[in-house]
């Protein structure tokens, strides 16, 4: 057997990438929040980039997907200073709704992560503050991959969110998805699964840096009109500064992509709604009959599975 080949792994600088922290940085995450979301086990959605408050300017503002809270996010590409510390703690305190405080930067000094040890510990457990380290690694030629690691977090945190508090819909919506997991792994599935939440959906296979694979559980219906009554849905989402272009060479496959699937896709584009680019797959379903379960969890792991099969290869392409 022949010895196995290893390439090496290079911590590149961030400013390679991005030179500009809020012409840049800021922007691309913005773009990109279901990566920020994946290691918080949120779903994130958009609000606001640059939202004053008072004489600054927040980076980033979105809201937590199925609730009212919002989610607070400062961004730093060197050294956690002071300035930035005090920026963090303005923007929790001017904005309404906030239950959640990010602070991303390229390294935290011991003394800005005993202080945000400090807040969790002190302030109210209605707002937890999280700092994360943010890197880009590269594999010699392959393409640069960012990555965030926790450094600060709350106490008590875990990636799924806790069932005290929860609406019906909510807990029956995390009971489904922890459910839908352990199916996944009895079947021997590969894929990766963010955690269950208390979301109508969960991310699957995440492929910057503009697409990635969700399954949909809607007992409400999608206002956006891409199924009105209680559905289950398998989509590949396309976001991101080069979302258009994907869509329209993905567009061009279209016949090639349905004859490997087996079946039709519905094709969604972006319009002023806000709604993202999408191609899905759906079947009604009554999300709250626990009876059904098992149906609806095979119907949506078959189809996942079918989605990563055909748009890993042909995203691999689009990005070379």
């Amino acid at each position: 057997m022949a010895s196995p080949q290893f390439g090496a792994i290079e911590r590149k600088p961030l400013r390679d990438f991005w030179p500009n922290e809020a012409a840049d940085f800021t922007p691309w995450l913005a773009d990109n929040l279901p990566f920020l979301g994946d290691v918080l086990g949120l779903r994130l959605e958009l609000q606001d980039v640059e939202s004053p408050v008072g004489p600054y300017s927040a980076d980033i503002v979105c809201r937590i997907v199925d609730q009212e809270h919002r989610v607070v996010i400062e961004n730093q590409l060197e050294q956690t200073d002071h300035d930035h510390l005090g920026k963090l703690l303005t923007y929790a305190a001017g904005l309404g709704d906030v239950s959640t405080v990010v602070w991303i930067a390229r390294e935290f000094t011991e003394e800005h992560r005993a202080a945000l040890d400090w807040l969790n510990n002190s302030t109210t457990q209605d707002v937890g503050f999280f700092g994360l380290v943010i890197e880009v690694w590269q594999i010699e030629d392959s393409l640069p991959a960012p990555r965030l690691t926790l450094v600060a977090k709350p106490n008590d945190w875990t990636k799924t969110p806790p069932p005290q508090g929860l609406s019906t819909l909510q807990a029956t919506r995390l009971a489904f998805w922890a459910e839908f997991k352990e199916f996944a792994a009895s079947k021997g599935a590969k894929l990766w699964l963010s955690e269950p939440s208390v979301s109508s959906s969960i991310s699957s296979s995440y492929w910057p840096p503009s697409m990635y694979l969700a399954v949909v559980a809607s007992a409400l219906g999608d206002p956006a009109g891409l199924n009105p009554g209680s559905h289950i849905r398998v989509e590949a989402i396309l976001y991101g500064d080069q979302s258009e272009e994907w869509y329209r060479e993905l567009g061009a496959k279209r016949d090639g992509i349905e004859s490997a699937l087996g079946d039709r896709t519905t094709w969604y584009e972006a319009d002023e709604t806000g709604m993202r680019s999408r191609i899905y797959v759906s079947q009604d379903a009554d999300v709250t009959n626990r009876d059904d379960w098992p149906n609806q969890h095979r119907w949506l792991l078959e189809w996942l599975q079918k989605f990563d099969d055909v748009f890993r290869p042909l995203v691999q392409n689009l990005d070379a």
